[in-house]
Formats: structure tokens, sequence, C-alpha cells
């Protein structure tokens, strides 16, 4: 009972609002990351300075940093964020290149592409522009990756992108690293 009751606040959360708790996450984030990765390196049986521990960083808080600052950016524009190219099909629909995004991820990604096709009259933020659901269900999160940044990206999306509360599962593995 408590969780739909919850549910029904947070679809009711404004854009400033949902911006103030994103800007949070990543302060904290920027906060635990050495924590998280000097714990997750030692789950791996290596040391954080390491290269292993390099590798760490880009397995768990990289790509966490990463899904909020696209969720800002997202917020910030009201569901219309800048995308690095979109045409027009002869037939359309559009084509929208959402990966790379930006200079460093060209470097880091180099020569892999992503692209979102729109169906019919469907366009990326709609979601944020149209009403909000009034009575959405509850999303159950379950943790069950060895990549520790997977858990608390679907947490966020869950809550920002499909306007869901959460409930989620840690695995034992990382129950150190939960808040």
């Amino acid at each position: 009972m408590k969780l739909t009751i919850s549910g029904n606040r947070w679809s009711k959360v404004d854009l400033p609002n949902r911006l103030y708790y994103l800007e949070s996450c990543r302060n904290n984030l920027q906060r635990i990351a050495p924590f998280w990765v000097e714990e997750e390196a030692h789950l791996r049986g290596h040391l954080a300075t390491s290269q292993e521990g390099a590798e760490t960083w880009l397995l768990g808080p990289i790509p966490v940093a990463r899904t909020l600052r696209y969720l800002v950016n997202g917020v910030r524009s009201g569901g219309r964020p800048r995308v690095p190219s979109r045409r027009l099909r002869v037939d359309g629909r559009s084509v929208t290149r959402v990966f790379p995004h930006g200079f460093h991820e060209g470097l880091l990604f180099y020569d892999t592409e992503a692209h979102v096709w729109s169906i019919g009259g469907q366009h990326q933020g709609r979601k944020y522009r149209q009403a909000r659901d009034s009575q959405p269900g509850p999303a159950l999160v379950l943790g069950a990756s060895n990549v520790s940044s997977i858990l608390a990206s679907d947490v966020v999306c869950k809550l920002f992108c499909e306007n869901r509360p959460v409930v989620c599962k840690v695995p034992p593995r990382f129950a150190r690293l939960k808040p």
C-alpha cells in the first residue's frame, strides 16, 4: 500500500524538483565514487589503483554518471535534449543519431554509432511533455549482474524515464555498495 501511495506522489513531482533530485544524485555519486571503486576492486580481488581498478571505474561510476548527465540534460530541456544529428527519411520517419554524444564519447567509442528511428508520430521526449500517468505501477529492479552500474542506471531510468516508483533488490555481492 505504501509503495502505491508513494508512486502516486512520485508521478506528480514537477520538473524543477526532478532536476534537483538528479543533481543531488550526481553530487552524491561524485562523493562516493572512490569508495564504490575501492569496494568493487576489493570484491574482484585487485587494487583500485591497478589497471583492473581503471576497469572498475569504467564498469561502475562512469556509466552511472553518464546516465545521470543525459537525464539532467533531458529534464533541463523539457524533454527536448540536443541530439548529435537528425534527418528525415523519404517515408516521413526521422532518424536520430543518439550516440556518441560529444567529442569524448566519439574518441572512446570510435567508429560506433546508435540511431533511433521514429515510428509514426512518435518522437523522443514526448513523455516529458504529455500529462503524467496519475496511477503508475511500481517497478521491481533485481540486481543480478556483476556490473554494478547496471543496477543504479536501471533504477534512475525507471524513475525518470518511465515515471515509476522503484523497489530495488541489491545482490549480496554488492550489499556494501548500497546507500
